[in-house]
């Protein structure tokens, strides 16, 4: 009996060393993951020049790409240019997309967050600058020195200062860039070099409203003193010369737009919008 018993275990023994050791040490097994069927997701939300992505699901860590090349462990991008993406997201065995726009732009001068709008192959502002803080050269004011006009037209500047108060990145247009835009909204090659009011039904597509998506606003101007909100705007240029500088003009019921010049004193401040370099 005793050698029985002692055969049987050795026996037991002998099969449970052949079940444990039928793999190699290396071996690996490799699992297939269906991606179509995976709970990986993402969403994906901009604020101003900002995308934040948001992942769930899947398996963590995450890795996160906005042109689906270069990824990177944080799901933050800031200082994204205007335009479309396909943001992505990679857990250990799959990748998800999004598709998203922005459209907006943060000053990281001040936080203030602005709308785009493309316009042919410009991108512009799609509101007034409101830049309220400190400028090398120049000066600037609310209508009627009330910081609510600011708040609903922009900020007015004079020449110099509107020079200069544009974000990184952006600048205040040519008068030569302000024919490009008349131009691409049909004005004709006479009119676009004329000076008072031209074209046809341009200046009704820039306004608030209009079809281009610039949504100009009748923010009035300062020439001494402040007139015109409710029914004109201006918007300086960086072209002239012996001090006097061209400026858009537009206004209430009228289609047209009117180029002509203005000084470059601290006493005339006109709306600016900022064109993408």
């Amino acid at each position: 009996m005793k050698k029985i018993a002692f055969s049987f275990l050795v026996a037991f023994a002998a099969a449970s060393f052949t079940i444990t050791s039928c793999k190699k040490k290396d071996d690996t097994t490799t699992v297939t993951v269906d991606c179509n069927t995976s709970t990986l997701a993402l969403t994906a939300a901009v604020s101003g020049s900002t995308i934040t992505v948001t992942g769930s699901g899947g398996t963590t860590p995450y890795s996160y790409s906005k042109d689906g090349v270069n990824f990177q462990s944080s799901n933050v991008f800031t200082d994204v240019a205007y335009g479309a993406y396909t943001i992505s997201i990679k857990d250990a065995s799959c990748t998800k997309t999004t598709a998203i726009t922005v459209n907006s732009v943060t000053d990281s001068r001040d936080g203030k967050i602005y709308k785009l709008v493309q316009i042919g192959t410009q991108v512009w502002f799609g509101e007034n600058l409101n830049y309220k803080g400190t400028l090398s050269a120049g000066t600037e004011d609310c209508y009627n020195s009330l910081a609510d006009s600011c708040t609903k037209y922009g900020a007015l500047y004079d020449w110099s200062g509107a020079n200069v108060a544009c974000p990184n990145g952006w600048h205040l247009s040519t008068d030569a860039e302000w024919q490009t835009l008349e131009a691409y909204l049909g004005m004709s090659a006479t009119d676009l070099s004329a000076t008072g009011q031209r074209g046809t039904d341009q200046g009704t597509k820039l306004q608030e409203g209009g079809s281009s998506g610039f949504n100009a606003k009748m923010s009035g101007f300062q020439n001494t003193s402040f007139s015109g909100a409710g029914g004109y705007t201006n918007f300086w240029s960086s072209t002239g010369s012996s001090g006097t500088y061209y400026r858009r003009q537009l206004g209430v019921g009228v289609s047209t737009i009117s180029r002509g010049l203005y000084p470059d004193v601290t006493t005339t401040k006109c709306c600016v919008r900022c064109l993408k370099n």
